[in-house]
């Protein structure tokens, strides 16, 4: 039985009060949400069936919040009586409140001229009695944030007095009560307010409530939403919040993922997937907006396999912090263990989600790749690796065989170069706790073989997470591992920025990629080519066929690439300096003039200006 539905219920149907009731409670913990979605439609169901029936129920909701006079709340109830929409097909027929006297004939007459400032006539202010425009007999007014106005409390509550006792208003107030902390209200509090009702969040009952309200119109995550009722609550009460607004933003955040991603990819996504977002979301949120993690803790971490990654890595720094007597709590891993561990759920992190929560991004892109790309993977087997990295998942009989696998994967290096410092951790440990029989000789040898093999063969793509997933392990052969990594990252990130100037200095060669290449000159971070294009290949292959078009806007990008000329390295000065000699050497002893040698010369004279700054 709801005890405050029950004792409104009951109030606002006697036929006359004289005094107000209090809803009080902490700030987000619904009481807002539950006047819309509970008392309200049952206020006015109430009012239909009985003596009322043949008169203009209302219920009306006026927020305190931002209201600094009387004057501005008379003006904020008469408000609620007039739509402007409508106001030019005769509101005054309209609403049966609004009385028909001069005074209403003067505000009508206000309406309809459509000022912006409706309480402004020309270079005056109209005066009016509000109270004496609106016959205010037996309807119900909710004013919520009373500790948040700015008007005095004796006058508000003075005015709301003389609406109960001589408007015959019926008024139920909302507020944290805790923060009005003046002497004189508990004064005036009992002369007023007759019944002070706390409302409590059942978390139960509002899940139930916004499910069948508007607040969710996504069937899909509803129906999603109500086979996770029990989890969501078990998050809400671990959050210790008792935050209803965090909730329901939440929940808004999670229908705002499931609308972008679009019916087809959220239908063709297994429940434990799509339970999995949600509880991660939910997780995420009240951990950030409790102030219990940094909203930078996963900006570096771009997937799920990231977040395994970094969970084994803290876990490990846990393990060794322990043993030497610095133990202190990973702020990745205390977010697992706070939220996430206590859930049977397949996928412990999502970007899209990440994004939203943290950098309020709504990245369509992100949404659909990631949820699509977990759509393609979602009935595949886990690999070993990644069993390996999950040590709990392995049935006793199956680690030798496992581990047995994870290391021909390593020596033959098809394992990303971020995985190996973690999975040769995990494999010493195995073999000093005696639960696998391998030489530790030999294992290492199969790591030094594949990270050899990924420096010749490897991509960088899976490797740019190298630093944030070294064992912090104090073993040499770890350590040693460790030093072979870093320096095969560095120099597979120095061969890929040499490849990828080889390769975005020669589209300037062909005519189809020579676009591209021009609109991205002037932006492009890497140095001019000096070591890898010499000026005199870059102008005979490729300037000298540039369109005069092309040579026009190659130019002007010039000029904004470089618009001081101590920008650039020494090298890149030569390079420039190369490229003007061989225009120089291309037009001497040129007689025929053409179109295109007056651009040249216009690069030319670029170069020397950038020169001379």
């Amino acid at each position: 039985m709801d005890i405050i539905k029950e004792t409104v219920l009951d109030y606002v149907s006697k036929p006359s009060v004289n005094n107000a009731i209090l809803i009080k409670g902490q700030w987000g913990s619904g009481k807002t949400f539950y006047w819309n979605n509970v008392l309200a439609p049952s206020i006015e169901d109430k009012l239909k069936d009985g003596k009322l029936e043949e008169k203009d129920v209302a219920v009306k909701y006026i927020s305190l919040y931002g209201l600094d006079s009387i004057e501005g709340l008379q003006k904020e109830i008469f408000s609620q009586f007039i739509n402007f929409k409508n106001a030019k097909e005769g509101f005054l027929k309209k609403h049966k409140r609004i009385k028909k006297g001069k005074l209403a004939l003067n505000a009508a007459k206000f309406v309809l001229q459509g000022a912006g400032n409706y309480l402004n006539i020309g270079n005056g202010e109209l005066k009016m009695d509000f109270n004496n425009l609106v016959n205010l007999k037996d309807i119900v007014i909710c004013f919520d944030d009373l500790e948040r106005t700015t008007i005095d409390i004796e006058k508000v509550l003075g005015y709301i007095n003389t609406l109960v006792e001589h408007s015959g208003v019926k008024v139920i107030l909302l507020a944290h009560e805790e923060e009005i902390e003046l002497e004189k209200y508990k004064e005036i509090k009992e002369k007023i307010i007759g019944k002070t009702l706390l409302y409590e969040l059942n978390v139960e009952n509002v899940i139930s409530q916004i499910l069948i309200s508007d607040l969710i119109e996504n069937q899909i995550l509803i129906n999603d939403l109500e086979r996770n009722k029990t989890k969501i609550i078990e998050v809400f009460e671990q959050s210790g919040s008792n935050n209803l607004r965090i909730l329901i933003q939440s929940l808004g955040d999670i229908e705002s993922i499931y609308n972008v991603a679009g019916e087809e990819i959220i239908q063709g996504l297994n429940d434990s997937i799509k339970d999995s977002l949600i509880i991660f979301t939910l997780a995420l949120s009240f951990a950030v907006k409790t102030n219990q993690i940094s909203t930078k803790l996963f900006e570096s971490t771009s997937s799920s396999q990231d977040f395994d990654s970094q969970i084994i890595g803290a876990k490990m720094m846990e393990r060794h912090k322990k043993n030497d007597g610095t133990y202190q709590l990973e702020p990745i891993l205390e977010f697992s263990k706070n939220f996430l561990d206590r859930y049977d759920i397949e996928r412990k992190f999502f970007k899209c989600s990440e994004l939203l929560v943290c950098q309020a991004r709504l990245d369509s892109e992100k949404i659909k790749g990631e949820l699509n790309f977990i759509l393609q993977i979602q009935d595949s087997k886990p690999s070993n690796i990644d069993l390996l990295f999950g040590l709990e998942e392995i049935p006793d009989n199956k680690v030798n065989e496992i581990v047995d696998d994870v290391l021909t994967q390593i020596e033959n290096g098809q394992v990303s170069l971020s995985k190996y410092s973690y999975c040769l951790e995990i494999i010493l440990m195995l073999i000093k706790e005696k639960i696998i029989q391998f030489d530790e000789q030999q294992v290492y040898e199969k790591f030094l073989k594949g990270i050899d093999s990924i420096r010749k063969n490897g991509s960088l793509t899976d490797s740019f997470q190298i630093y944030n997933n070294l064992s912090q392990s104090n073993e040499i052969k770890i350590k040693e591992i460790n030093t072979l990594i870093q320096k095969t990252y560095e120099e597979m990130k120095s061969e890929h920025t040499y490849k990828k100037q080889f390769d975005f200095y020669r589209s300037a060669f062909k005519s189809e990629t020579r676009t591209i290449f021009l609109q991205e000159f002037h932006r492009n971070t890497l140095q001019l080519p000096s070591n890898i294009i010499s000026p005199d290949e870059f102008f005979n292959e490729g300037l000298v066929k540039f369109t005069n078009k092309e040579l026009r806007q190659f130019n002007m990008s010039l000029r904004v690439r470089f618009k001081n000329f101590t920008n650039m390295t020494n090298d890149e000065k030569q390079w420039l300096n190369g490229l003007k000699t061989c225009a120089n050497l291309f037009l001497q002893g040129k007689e025929e003039k053409k179109l295109s040698y007056l651009f040249i010369e216009e690069t030319i004279k670029t170069i020397d200006e950038l020169e001379v700054n």
